[in-house]
């Protein structure tokens, strides 16, 4: 059971390390006098403040560079590319409290996750073409681009939406989880019965 605290202590200020500088923040504390028992600061729950310096931003940046290149690297490009200043050591620790509910993190979506034959694993895929500059086309696009211009004779016309030699391929990718759907063939090409609802699907990343 949670002890009261009745005593309130004086306006004290943390300091909290973000990724526009230091930030100073003033917080009253709340106590029982006695040495054994912590004092209470609502304000640093009120404002989500994590139990060290760093604030969660900057820890997660610290995260991500820490992934691609050394610890003295990550110190340095968060240095240079954000007002926050955090040193090697303080990367590496920073890390492994980062680091520490992997493993239960996806023990979780392990046990959430369906048994993997009641769903599908489904990738789909769709390209278009978008029109470029010139200085962007592929060398052999470019090149037929520049000898249709030069050339006197007449082209015919192009239907709307159409550009010749002035378009490169984007495609995008789609990956889903979904429900089987199974269904009776008087579903697709009967009209006696409504079809059956189409499942939801989910962790759609595109």
């Amino acid at each position: 059971m949670e002890k009261p605290r009745p005593h309130r202590r004086k306006q004290t200020q943390r300091n909290l390390e973000t990724l526009f500088g230091e930030v100073t923040l003033n917080r009253v504390g709340y106590s029982t006098q006695k040495p054994e028992v912590s004092a209470l600061y609502p304000s640093d729950g009120i404002l989500n403040l994590p139990p060290d310096k760093y604030s969660d931003e900057l820890r997660k940046r610290v995260a991500v560079e820490a992934s691609k290149v050394s610890f003295s690297e990550t110190s340095r490009t968060i240095s240079s590319t954000t007002g926050g200043a955090i040193g090697k050591r303080q990367c590496e620790e920073v890390t492994v409290k980062v680091a520490q509910d992997f493993e239960d993190f996806y023990a979780q979506r392990a046990i959430d996750r369906r048994v993997a034959s009641d769903e599908l694993l489904v990738i789909t895929t769709d390209g278009k073409g978008i029109v470029m500059h010139p200085s962007d086309l592929r060398e052999a696009t470019a090149k037929a681009a520049q000898k249709a211009k030069d050339s006197p004779s007449k082209r015919t016309r192009l239907s709307p939406g159409q550009k010749r030699q002035r378009k490169r391929m984007a495609t995008v990718a789609s990956v889903y989880h979904v429900p089987r759907y199974p269904r009776q063939a008087d579903d697709i090409i009967g009209d006696q019965r409504d079809p059956p609802v189409r499942p939801v699907i989910s962790d759609k990343r595109v």
